[in-house]
């Protein structure tokens, strides 16, 4: 008994003595940082990266070493949540839909489903480009066909869109397009209803074009560098004299500037606009596929751009 009393004695004894060693240099190394004098609390200068989010970097501010520490520096775009708020929108609707929105002050963009597909009448976009750049070149006067791009643009006129590519032609106009970037798009056909559809060459093939290529014209033409200066504010009046406010403009209060170009079928609904909104000027292009209910889709286009507005210009 005596000897494991001993034996006991002896480990009691070991463990106090090793608590101790180990609590000496815990307190010695805390010591500094109670100590500001201390000669052992250097202050270190942490340099934080600049991140791709947006964060601002930090230079030469003294801390003390936070080796071990990760900073949560990770930010979400800004439009992100109203990426969400869209899919989470359009999942519940019939028809496939395609959507670009474009902040016009930070340039940041969403797309959901970006694809090429039937433009309908937002191909007139792209043949107001080509003719303002013929014009341009002296090869076309304006006033021969200023007229037909107006009505063209402001109330989707069929007949003055087949008249001007073939006044404009349907290989120069296919050119300019390809020449600046319009990937998706393709003039292919003239637009029907009208007297005048078998003036431009019939394929295969159907007019083509897509939310981005869509929202890239209409940031040229808002920039002013869709041909010139001069002729880009011509284009955006036209756009603005739109006479079809049911989609995106109908989703927006009254006295908001909408500058829009629509396309509509049986089976498609599109709207492309620049907003100039309280809140930031930003495109918006909603492009629907629908077989047998285009005309019913007008409606679910005005909700994803109230949904839009609302988010540029929340509290």
């Amino acid at each position: 008994m005596d000897l494991i009393k001993t034996a006991a004695g002896r480990m009691i004894g070991c463990f106090l003595l090793t608590a101790v060693m180990m609590f000496l240099p815990l307190k010695a190394q805390a010591a500094p940082w109670r100590d500001p004098s201390s000669a052992e609390n250097v202050r270190k200068v942490v340099s934080v990266n600049k991140l791709s989010s947006g964060m601002r970097a930090e230079k030469s501010r003294a801390w003390p070493d936070l080796s071990g520490i990760v900073l949560d520096t990770g930010r979400k775009p800004k439009l992100a949540a109203l990426k969400e708020k869209l899919k989470k929108k359009v999942i519940g609707l019939s028809g496939n839909f395609s959507i670009y929105v474009k902040d016009l002050k930070t340039g940041e963009s969403i797309s959901i489903n970006n694809r090429r597909m039937y433009a309908a009448s937002l191909i007139k976009l792209y043949a107001m480009g080509a003719a303002y750049e013929k014009i341009g070149s002296g090869k076309l006067k304006e006033d021969e066909v200023s007229g037909k791009i107006r009505r063209m643009i402001a109330s989707s006129d069929n007949s003055c869109f087949n008249s001007l590519v073939m006044k404009v032609g349907l290989d120069y106009t296919n050119r300019w397009i390809s020449s600046h970037g319009f990937a998706d798009t393709k003039v292919c056909h003239g637009c029907k209803p009208a007297d005048n559809s078998f003036g431009t060459r019939s394929a295969s093939s159907l007019n083509r074009t897509s939310a981005a290529d869509c929202a890239l014209f209409l940031e040229s033409v808002y920039r002013g560098k869709c041909v010139s200066r001069a002729f880009s504010k011509k284009m955006l009046e036209h756009l603005k004299a739109q006479t079809r406010r049911s989609k995106i403009p109908a989703g927006v209060p009254l006295g908001v500037t909408v500058a829009n170009k629509t396309g509509e079928t049986d089976d498609t609904s599109h709207d492309a606009a620049i907003v100039y909104s309280p809140g930031g000027d930003y495109i918006l292009v909603v492009m629907v596929t629908a077989p047998g209910n285009g005309w019913n889709k007008p409606g679910e286009i005005a909700a994803i751009s109230r949904m839009t507005y609302e988010y540029f210009n929340r509290k």
